[in-house]
C-alpha cells in the first residue's frame, strides 16, 4: 500500500521520454565498409553500427544529444584508410527545424526522427548531392503519442534549396499576377533543377508563397537527350512531345481546402547551359498558366542559375 501511494504521490513513470532524434546512416559496397574507417565526429557509435539495407551496407550512427538541442550545430564525416585521411564532410540536421509544427507538437510529446542518408565510394570518398550513384534522402518525421497522426518533410538533397542560398542567389524568378486580389509579384521560395539519369529528362522545380496558407508549386521539364548538352528551347506544350514529365503548376490550400493543378497557355523557357560535369543549369523563363477554379491565371518569369543535380530518378 505504501508503495503504491509513493508512485500516485510522485507522478513517477518507467515510459522513456518521446524519441527527439537525429540518424545518420551510410552507405556502402562490402569492400567499402571493410577498406576504410568512417568516422563520426560527435555521433555514436563513433565507428557506426554495421547493418545491411537496400541491398548495400550501411553504417548507422546517431547524435547524442536530442534533436532540438542540435540546430546550427554541424559534425564531421571522415574516411581513413590506415593513416590517410581521404574525404571530409560536413553534415548538420535541418529539415525538422524547417517544419512550423516541430517544436511545438515536441513540446507535447510527439516523437520526432531526422534521418540522412550519405554513401561512401569504393575510393573512399563520401557523397551526399549530385552524385548519379546513389539517390539520398534527408527526412524528418513527426508521430503522436498514439501513432494515429503525424508530418512529415523529405527532401533529396542536403539543403532545403531556398532561392537565396548562395548556390541559388544568381535565380531571380518570380510568379507575376494580374488579378487585382492577389500580390502583382512573388518571388521564388525554393528552387532546384534536376536531371533524371533514366529518362535524359531534365527538371526546373520553383515553390512559391503567393498568399497566407497558400502555396503554388510550378515544374518545367524537358526531355534533352542522354548529353544533356547544348541550347534546348522548350515550348509551353510539352504535353505533345514524347517526354513523360511536363510543364505543370499545383496549387495547394494549407488549411486543407482544395487545390487544384494549372497548365501553361503559352511561353517557353530557355535553357542555356546545361553542364553535368559541374552540375550547373542555366535559363530563361517567360510562361503563362491558365486560370483553374477560384485560382488565378499567372506567369513565371526571370533567369535560373541552379545547381544542377543529377539522379538516378527510378
Amino acid at each position: 500500500m505504501f508503495s503504491a501511494l509513493l508512485m500516485l504521490f510522485c507522478g513517477c513513470s518507467n515510459s522513456p521520454p518521446p524519441a527527439d532524434e537525429y540518424a545518420v546512416n551510410i552507405y556502402g559496397s562490402k569492400y567499402a565498409v571493410d577498406t576504410y574507417s568512417i568516422s563520426a565526429t560527435g555521433l555514436t557509435p563513433p565507428e557506426g553500427q554495421l547493418g545491411f539495407s537496400y541491398d548495400k551496407y550501411v553504417r548507422r550512427y546517431k547524435a547524442a544529444r536530442p534533436l532540438h538541442e542540435l540546430q546550427g550545430l554541424a559534425f564531421l564525416l571522415q574516411t581513413h584508410k590506415g593513416d590517410t585521411l581521404l574525404s571530409t564532410m560536413l553534415i548538420e540536421p535541418f529539415v525538422c527545424f524547417s517544419l512550423p509544427s516541430y517544436s511545438a507538437k515536441r513540446s507535447d510529446g510527439w516523437a520526432v526522427k531526422e534521418t540522412h542518408q550519405y554513401s561512401v565510394t569504393d575510393s573512399g570518398e563520401l557523397l551526399k548531392d549530385n552524385h548519379p550513384q546513389a539517390d539520398f534522402s534527408y527526412s524528418c518525421e513527426i508521430s503522436s503519442p498514439d501513432g494515429r497522426n503525424g508530418d512529415a518533410l523529405s527532401t533529396y538533397q542536403s539543403t532545403l534549396a531556398r532561392c537565396d542560398e548562395p548556390a541559388r542567389s544568381g535565380t531571380q524568378i518570380r510568379a507575376v499576377f494580374s488579378d487585382p486580389a492577389w500580390s502583382s509579384t512573388v518571388s521564388g521560395d525554393t528552387c532546384q533543377a534536376v536531371y533524371l539519369d533514366f529518362s535524359a529528362s531534365l527538371l526546373g522545380e520553383f515553390m512559391f508563397l503567393p498568399a497566407t496558407n497558400t502555396q503554388l508549386s510550378v515544374q518545367l521539364a524537358q526531355c534533352i537527350g542522354a548529353d544533356a548538352a547544348g541550347v534546348s528551347r522548350i515550348d509551353a506544350a510539352i504535353a505533345d512531345s514524347p517526354c513523360i514529365y511536363r510543364n505543370i503548376a499545383t496549387w495547394v490550400d494549407l488549411t486543407g481546402g482544395q487545390g487544384a493543378q494549372a497548365f501553361p497557355v503559352g511561353g517557353s523557357w530557355t535553357i542555356t547551359t546545361t553542364d553535368l560535369a559541374s552540375g550547373h543549369l542555366e535559363a530563361e523563363v517567360d510562361m503563362q498558366f491558365a486560370a483553374t477554379g477560384s485560382w488565378p491565371a499567372f506567369s513565371i518569369q526571370g533567369h535560373v542559375d541552379l545547381p544542377l543535380l543529377e539522379m538516378n530518378g527510378r
